[in-house]
């Protein structure tokens, strides 16, 4: 029976790979829909030389500073791509590197720590399901959740894609990483050479502390905290908001201090961009249908994960 139920689980995380490798190519989609968009549709063409004159940047929390810009609406999607693509590259060259096929033939789950990528579609889709419920129940309760309104979809694009980066620098980079970055730094005696090293990625550096713990703890709280009132403080989403946008923020926090801002800013990505430019082209008007392929994977993702951890609990009962 124990060889049986060993088995299965093998065989569980082996289709966890099918479906990370399945959801990584989708990553891959997103940046060719969202090129397509832009480059190849009329509305996008004609997007593309629409000026913004000043752009908000997140410095603390919700706290931000205007700054004054003249650049036009290829430029920030060309210097946003560039970031996420810059983080994908930095993500998969880090640590062990995408060892995606050897968790599909072996089914050894330990490589799921080894790189974030391989994780990422765990977390994500876990993050994803775990809000649509909760945005649900409280609908259905009669607490409002709202959400934001655009009437350019290619607009909606530029937004939520620069929203990734202005929140991860307020949120997570500025009263998480940097501080974090500078106990690691000097605790840990490291070169000055890795001083930036140390903020972007500190568990690179130095991981074993019992007062890091607790500082991080503390941080990734705080911010939390201040990621779930930032999306109701303007009156942009409603009160039944509050609870996913707190998780939300606990979970992005831990992967930027265990994976680095890099992570962080591809779990952003995930809910800002990626599941926006699903719907993007049929708000075009093509007939392209992305969201429900997208959908029943991050769904399937999720019932491998809750059977996966039920059958190892399971197994571990039976001794």
């Amino acid at each position: 029976m124990e060889g049986y139920t060993s088995k299965f689980i093998k065989a569980l995380v082996k289709i966890y790979g099918v479906l990370a490798l399945i959801i990584f190519i989708t990553y891959i989609v997103s940046f060719i829909v969202g090129i397509f968009c832009i480059f190849l549709t009329p509305q996008g063409i004609l997007f593309q030389s629409k000026i913004f004159q000043s752009l908000r940047l997140n410095i603390l929390y919700f706290q931000s500073i205007r700054i004054s810009t003249e650049i036009n609406a290829l430029q920030i999607f060309l210097i946003l791509h560039l970031i996420f693509a810059i983080s994908f590259l930095s993500c998969f060259f880090s640590y062990r590197r995408y060892p995606i096929f050897d968790l599909i033939w072996n089914g050894n789950f330990k490589h799921i720590k080894e790189n974030f990528l391989i994780l990422m579609p765990a977390i994500s889709s876990s993050l994803f399901i775990m809000t649509l419920i909760l945005h649900s129940i409280f609908e259905r309760v009669g607490i409002e959740v709202g959400g934001p309104s655009y009437e350019d979809p290619l607009f909606a694009l530029i937004s939520l894609s620069y929203a990734t980066i202005s929140e991860e620098i307020g949120f997570r980079l500025i009263p998480i990483l940097i501080p974090i970055g500078i106990y690691v730094f000097f605790k840990s005696k490291a070169k000055p050479s890795h001083f930036i090293l140390a903020i972007l990625k500190p568990r690179m550096i130095y991981s074993k502390d019992g007062t890091l713990n607790i500082l991080q703890f503390s941080l990734i709280f705080i911010s939390a905290l201040q990621f779930s009132y930032a999306h109701i403080a303007f009156e942009v989403w409603n009160i039944g908001k509050i609870p996913s946008s707190f998780i939300a923020g606990i979970v992005i926090g831990f992967c930027a201090v265990r994976y680095g801002f890099d992570a962080a800013i591809l779990i952003h990505w995930y809910f800002n961009y990626y599941w926006y430019v699903m719907l993007l082209p049929k708000k075009l008007g093509y007939d392209l249908e992305l969201f429900n392929f997208s959908f029943a994977l991050a769904l399937y993702t999720v019932i491998i994960l809750a059977i996966y951890f039920i059958s190892l609990a399971n197994q571990k009962l039976l001794g």
